[in-house]
Parts: C-alpha cells; sequence; structure tokens
C-alpha cells in the first residue's frame, strides 16, 4: 500500500511539474525525454522517506510552511510569466498543489534528520587551543569576527574609494550644501551625521573626498562591530562555532553586505542598530533578571531603540507593532520592560516632532506613505476597462493624481506617480482619497493585487527575473556643490561588485539564490517551522520583529536590494534561535 501511495504522488507530481512555467517559462519537469523518468525516481525516494512514520504535528506544521513555499514558487513564476497574478491558471493551481507536496515532504524530512545533523554539527569544532585563543571569552570572539569582517571587506573598500557616494546621499547631502534647510522627508539624524563628517573631512583636507571616505569608514566600523558582537552573543549562547563561523562569512562574503558597508545609504546603519535592538531582547527575553541589574545596559537599550527610530521611520513602526506582542509573551519584569522600550520611542518622537518643528525642518510629504494605494489608481486607470471606472470616478482620481502622474505610470516604482500627487487635495480631504481608492479596489481587485505584487513579490519569490532597474545597484553620482570622485584602487573588484549588483548572478546556480532579496523570507519560514514543531514560542518574538521588518518593505516606493540589508544582518540571529531558546516539552 505505501508503494502504490507514493508511486501515485510521485506520478502526480511529474506530471503537474510537466505543465506550467516554472523554469524560466517553462515546465520544471520535461515530459518527452528520459528526465521525467528521473524526476519521478527523485520524488519516490524523496516521498518513501519523508512519508514513513508520520506524527501528526510534525506533519501539520509541514503542510502549512510547505505550502506557504508553494505559494511563493507558483506565484512568482506565474506573475513572472504573465506580469499578472492568474489564480485561476490550471497550471498555477497544478504547480501549487505538486510544489506543495514536495516542499511538505522535505520538511518532515527535514525534520527527522535534524537531531542527526545537529549532532554532526557541533563535532566540527576546532581544537580547544585554537578555540580558546579564538573564542575563549567575549572579546576574543568579537575581535576574530572583526578582523575576518575586516579581512574580507577591504577590497570593497578600495573598490568604493572614497565611497559609493549614491542613493539618497547625494540628495540628503544637497539639503544642507545646496538648499539650506533640512527635510524629514530623509531621517534628519542620518542627514546631519554624514554630513557633519563630510564637513570634518574638508576642515582637515580642503575637500569633500576625505569627508567622504570617514563617513564610509566610520560606518563599516559600527557595521562590523554590530555584526562581530552579534557573533560574540550566539557563541556565549552556545550556539554551535560551525553555525556563526558560516553565518558570519555569509554576511563577510556577501557582495551587497559588503558593497553597502560603503554606501551612503540610510538603510546600513539603521539595520546595525537595529540588529542591536533585536539582540538585546533576544536577552531580555532569555533572562531577564540579568538584564535589568545593570543599569548600563537599560540606558544602552534605551540609546539604540532612539536611534533605530531616528534612522529609519519603519524602526518606529516596527516597534509600536512589535512591542505589545513582546509584553505580553514575557511578562516577565512587565514594567521595566515597557519603560525600557517605551523611553526610546517617546524620545525619538519628541526629536521628530516638536524639537524638529521647532528647528524649521521641512515635514515629510503625505504622499511619502502612500505608495500602495497611490500605485493602485495609477494602474486601474491605465489598466482596467474603460466601463470599469465611470467618469465621475476618474475626475476624483484626478483631483490627487493629476493626468501627467498617471501618465508617467511604472509598474515597479511608485515615484514618478507619487512625486506628482497633489499634496493640497490631500490635505483639504484625505477621506475623500481612501473613499475613492476603496471605491475603484472593489470593481478591479485584480488590478490592487498585480500592483502589491510588483513591489512586493522580489522578497517573496528568489528569482532575478523580478529585480527592476529601480531594484538594483544605483551607479555613483554627485551634485555640484559637492565635487566628489570616485578613484577606485581595485577597479576589477569594482567591476565585479557592480556586475553583481546589476545581474545578481543571474544564471550562477546557487549563487544567485544566495543573494536574492528573498533569502530572509525562505529562512524565517524555515526557522518558523522548527520553532513550532519544538515548541520554542518565545524565540518567535525576535523572528516576528524580522516579519515585521519585511512587511512593512511591502508598503515602499519600490522593491529594492537596500531596503533588505536590515534583514541580511539578522540571518545568523534567526538561524540560531532554535540553539538559544529552550525546547518546550509537552506534559
Amino acid at each position: 500500500m505505501r508503494f502504490i501511495v507514493n508511486a501515485l504522488l510521485s506520478l502526480c507530481c511529474t506530471v503537474a511539474l510537466s505543465r506550467g512555467y516554472l523554469n524560466g517559462g517553462q515546465p520544471l519537469v520535461p515530459a518527452d525525454n528520459v528526465f521525467s523518468v528521473l524526476f519521478f525516481v527523485l520524488f519516490y525516494v524523496l516521498f518513501y522517506f519523508a512519508f514513513h512514520s508520520l506524527y501528526r504535528r510534525d506533519t501539520v506544521i509541514s503542510l502549512i510552511a510547505g505550502f506557504v513555499l508553494a505559494a511563493c514558487t507558483s506565484a512568482g513564476a506565474n506573475f513572472i510569466q504573465f506580469g499578472s497574478l492568474a489564480l485561476t491558471d490550471r497550471y498555477f493551481l497544478l504547480n501549487l498543489a505538486a510544489l506543495t507536496i514536495i516542499y511538505t515532504a522535505l520538511f518532515l524530512l527535514l525534520f527527522k534528520h535534524a537531531p542527526k545533523l545537529n549532532g554532526a554539527i557541533k563535532k566540527v569544532s576546532p581544537p580547544v587551543g585554537i578555540y580558546n585563543r579564538l573564542f575563549g571569552t567575549k572579546w576574543r570572539a568579537f575581535l576574530t569576527f572583526f578582523a575576518v569582517l575586516a579581512i574580507c571587506w577591504l577590497p570593497a573598500f578600495l573598490a568604493t574609494y572614497p565611497g559609493h557616494f549614491s542613493y539618497d546621499g547625494p540628495i540628503q547631502a544637497a539639503q544642507i550644501f545646496t538648499d539650506g534647510r533640512l527635510n524629514a522627508h530623509h531621517p534628519v539624524a542620518h542627514t546631519l551625521f554624514m554630513t557633519s563628517l563630510f564637513e570634518l573631512g574638508k576642515l582637515i583636507s580642503g575637500d569633500y573626498q576625505l569627508g567622504l571616505t570617514l563617513y564610509c569608514v566610520i560606518q563599516a566600523l559600527i557595521v562590523a562591530a554590530c555584526l562581530s558582537y552579534m557573533g560574540a552573543f550566539l557563541l556565549c549562547k552556545k550556539v554551535p562555532v560551525l553555525v556563526v563561523l558560516l553565518a558570519i562569512l555569509f554576511l563577510a562574503l556577501n557582495p551587497f553586505v559588503q558593497y553597502f558597508a560603503f554606501t551612503t545609504a540610510k538603510d546600513v546603519l539603521f539595520g546595525a542598530f537595529f540588529l542591536l535592538a533585536i539582540l538585546m531582547i533576544t536577552d531580555m527575553l532569555l533572562d531577564p533578571e540579568t538584564f535589568f541589574e545593570k543599569k548600563a545596559r537599560i540606558f544602552a537599550f534605551i540609546i539604540v531603540t532612539l536611534l533605530v527610530c531616528l534612522l529609519r521611520k519603519q524602526g518606529l513602526y516596527v516597534l509600536l507593532l512589535f512591542v505589545p506582542v513582546m509584553l505580553v509573551i514575557n511578562r516577565r519584569h512587565l514594567v521595566k520592560q515597557a519603560i525600557a522600550i517605551v523611553v526610546g520611542i517617546v524620545l525619538s518622537l519628541v526629536v521628530t516632532g516638536p524639537v524638529s518643528t521647532a528647528a524649521g525642518v521641512i515635514p515629510s510629504p503625505p504622499q511619502e506613505v502612500l505608495s500602495v494605494p497611490i500605485q493602485q489608481l495609477a494602474r486601474a486607470i491605465n489598466y482596467a476597462p474603460p466601463e470599469k471606472i465611470t467618469e465621475e470616478e476618474r475626475a476624483a482620481i484626478l483631483e490627487y493624481i493629476p493626468q501627467e502622474a498617471l501618465d508617467s505610470y511604472i509598474a515597479e516604482i511608485s515615484d514618478p506617480v507619487k512625486d506628482k500627487f497633489n499634496q493640497d487635495a490631500y490635505a483639504r480631504d484625505p477621506e475623500g482619497f481612501f473613499s475613492i481608492w476603496a471605491e475603484v479596489g472593489q470593481k478591479t481587485p485584480g488590478m490592487y493585487v498585480d500592483s502589491f505584487l510588483y513591489g512586493s513579490m522580489g522578497y517573496l519569490y528568489p528569482s532575478p527575473a523580478l529585480m527592476h532597474q529601480w531594484a538594483v545597484m544605483m551607479d555613483f553620482y554627485t551634485i555640484d556643490d559637492l565635487p566628489i570622485e570616485r578613484n577606485s584602487m581595485f577597479p576589477a573588484y569594482t567591476e565585479y561588485l557592480d556586475d553583481v549588483g546589476q545581474s545578481f548572478f543571474s544564471g550562477v546556480p546557487i549563487l544567485s539564490t544566495l543573494v536574492s532579496p528573498a533569502v530572509p523570507f525562505w529562512i524565517m519560514v524555515l526557522v518558523a517551522a522548527f520553532l513550532f514543531k519544538r515548541r520554542q514560542y518565545k524565540a518567535l518574538v525576535p523572528l516576528l520583529a524580522a516579519f515585521i521588518f519585511l512587511c512593512s518593505l511591502f508598503l515602499a516606493p519600490v522593491m529594492c536590494i537596500r531596503y533588505i540589508i536590515p534583514l541580511l544582518y539578522l540571518i545568523p540571529l534567526i538561524i540560531s534561535l532554535p540553539y538559544i531558546f529552550p525546547i518546550q516539552r509537552r506534559e
């Protein structure tokens, strides 16, 4: 009976995956040659070992996690093929069903062999003498990881010298050197920090080249210190040295982590302090008594949460959503936890509110948080059948989004439309905007879903095909009032970084997946499945913070590689969560 069931499942999956477009618009399984037989055999072997001696809890968890990854894979391939999500397409449904079975089997197999794999991992460790010299104390571990990062990042520093002046860096610098007035559209704290170092560099050397170098070097040192602290923290929590080393090497060798360490993107410093905040919260969850013993540790946590909120608005939103859940789950020292977290949030609100207003900082325009609804309306009015939208509705939309903006619509990025958004009309009647958005959405739900996926699918499905030109590494550029030139000391490595930044190792197996913006999400799903299986529910709290941050990226104006940098920093912590938190046995 077992043979028949596994054979039927293997046959069904082989046939289902011989239809559709999972492989660059083609079926995953070739139907007309011997490889279909090979796939059938592979599926049978997988099912034979995975579906043996099933436990209901493991099966349910594997099925849910498998379905999530299967849905991302099938929807991503479907979206790439059609530029729209065709949920009723029979090939999509066939692929979804087959992949759900396969991913479920893979999770079950991992669950069964995890103890053996974990035992083998723990056995891999350097000799005691070497281990003590490199990792014997927290400071030694910190310095070892810092040295590894410094050595691996040195070529990137030489390649980008005097630094990669790009993304919003030049725009932020223009607020000081051209406009003469700060704008809250970009984090004021980051703008002041960066431009102050530019001024210091000019004071020392007479030009801004040194200023850019100072900023990029200090930024890289801060990031390296935070990542090294994480490595030392994980070793202190008894995470196997092989896991920590491989995770730190992933960050040390990842070309995007290297490039952004020396890039003037606000996400880099934010990511470093966001990592510190999650590490402190993890420590707080594990041993609140020890954490709250020292006032210096509480003060440091307040400063870190303040910086998280000041360096990106997302930091404030993530904490506001995450903190209530954490306080409910971790009730020990509830008041102290609440005070420590709330103080940083309140201070940030004071700085970005009354203090910024008194300093004459220009407020951030309202459309900056409206990227998703603006894009959805623009897509509907541009692509929906004419009979779907009435003349009255069209006129109402044009009140907020002028025709000029609608004509500049690009599916992958909201800036061309968002920048021309009528702020005055929105200020007069914000309810009217959301009313027409909801009204049109009821008539064109598919348009709204497609618009949303253009800005989010790349975070869920690992494929370079989803990377638009706005999502890749931006070139070096400057402004007239800040003459800076790139003088690379390692042109060959510059070419390598630029090439990866544009192609994401397209066509290179494994590497193209490892540098995909979807990697953090897939790791989250994998780790979450293990945490549920082992009933390590408290370990889900740090994972929740990372997931909330990922969800906030879905509301951004574009799917961009720089937005994912904070989650790349968190990967070593995420994969270590099953080692850090105790397993809860069922009574």
